[in-house]
């Protein structure tokens, strides 16, 4: 069973600066209507590309 406490990180990202993992709970319990993440973001790393705004 799935434990959001304690979840099993099943996707990693290994590209510099963007050092990330996620728990894709939905996933692991099985559900087909519903989904939900658990992440995890590594400090001075970013979880995903953010653009800058423009000036």
């Amino acid at each position: 069973m799935c434990n959001i406490f304690e979840p099993v990180f099943d996707q990693q990202r290994d590209e510099p600066g963007f050092v990330a993992r996620r728990a894709r709970i939905g996933w692991q319990l099985g559900t087909e209507r519903i989904g939900a993440s658990v992440g995890g973001v590594l400090p001075g790393q970013a979880g995903y590309p953010v653009p800058l705004p423009p000036r």
